[in-house]
């Protein structure tokens, strides 16, 4: 955990934000429910703000507390709700929480297998799971990690309980990826 908060920490402090919402969200933002939405992995908060300024509640977990810090600077912030939750999501039961989520969002992130078989249990009925995160054509071009990348189509018939409703290969000014979107069954 530590080496990890330590290396997201380092990051959030030495690269430039980027605030603009992430563009598979901004496209897709009609399939998400309300009210209550988590965003896993979000960073310094750059998709929880665009999302609580569109009437979600969302709960951002991540590892940084510079993130966090950034996140509470950010004079966006003010009057969103947005709740930070610390996680190391190298440990499943992080994803434990007493109430389900209407929609759960991870960009750039590759949930483990561990984690992804928890995600249905912390939904309901016909809420969401939005999911993009890079290819591995990213991976073959850039010399992003092939591990933390998802193969074509891994996940079209992943989910028993969830329903796969959206997918989409893509290229935009992140890189090569894959945008899934499920509904709880």
């Amino acid at each position: 955990m530590e080496a990890d908060r330590l290396k997201w920490d380092e990051r959030y402090l030495t690269k430039p934000e980027n605030n603009t919402p992430d563009s598979f969200l901004q496209e897709n933002i009609g399939f998400l429910r309300r009210p209550r939405l988590l965003d896993i992995a979000g960073g310094y908060g750059r998709n929880a703000l665009f999302l609580a300024s569109k009437g979600f509640e969302v709960t951002l977990a991540d590892i940084s507390e510079v993130g966090f810090q950034k996140l509470a600077s950010n004079p966006r912030s003010a009057d969103l709700k947005i709740k930070p939750l610390r996680i190391d999501l190298d440990f499943p039961e992080a994803l434990r929480f007493e109430k389900a989520f209407n929609s759960i969002v991870c960009i750039n992130f590759r949930l483990q297998s561990e984690l992804l078989k928890l995600i249905p249990d912390r939904m309901n009925q016909d809420d969401i799971f939005f999911w993009c995160s890079f290819n591995e054509l990213q991976a073959l071009e850039t010399g992003f990690p092939i591990d933390k990348s998802l193969k074509p189509n891994e996940f079209i018939e992943y989910f028993t309980e969830l329903t796969l409703i959206h997918h989409q290969r893509f290229e935009d000014q992140t890189g090569k990826r894959d945008g899934y979107i499920f509904r709880k069954n």
